[in-house]
């Protein structure tokens, strides 16, 4: 790849990319879910002082996300899904990396997410309006 892709990719992404750093070392508390009839439509991570929201954007089924004060956050009618088997081994865990995914024609369509450590464990993917949650095997070389 050319240096100077690289280097445009990273400058056109660094706003939203920033939204990351505002989580720190935070630690995930609860997991809570917003479903419209049986399709999940939102997914509210709720740190010690901060949350991350993320969303599928309807016209285009990119994804959307944002960090807000715990307090702030726009919980609104979700539904706590801690205790939901892929969201169990997060809980309590501290913030690791997140990385967007950039489908080939361009849009954000997921979101990776790590905890305590640069393995990403979680996959958002945005598709038909609505979240798809996908765990990350780990690989060995």
């Amino acid at each position: 790849m050319d240096e100077n892709i690289a280097i445009s990719v990273a400058e056109t992404l660094s706003e939203a990319l920033s939204e990351f750093h505002a989580l720190g070392n935070e630690t995930l508390r609860v997991v809570r879910s917003l479903y419209d009839e049986e399709s999940l439509v939102r997914v509210i991570f709720v740190f010690d002082r901060m949350a991350l929201s993320v969303w599928c954007e309807s016209g285009d089924d990119s994804i959307a996300f944002k960090v807000t004060p715990s307090a702030e956050a726009d919980i609104g009618s979700s539904i706590d899904t801690s205790h939901f088997e892929h969201w169990k081994s997060v809980i309590g865990k501290s913030f690791g990396w997140g990385w967007i995914t950039i489908n080939q024609q361009g849009y954000c369509d997921g979101l990776l997410i790590s905890f305590e450590g640069t393995h990403p464990q979680l996959l958002l993917t945005g598709m038909a309006s609505s979240l798809a949650v996908s765990i990350v095997a780990r690989t060995v070389d």
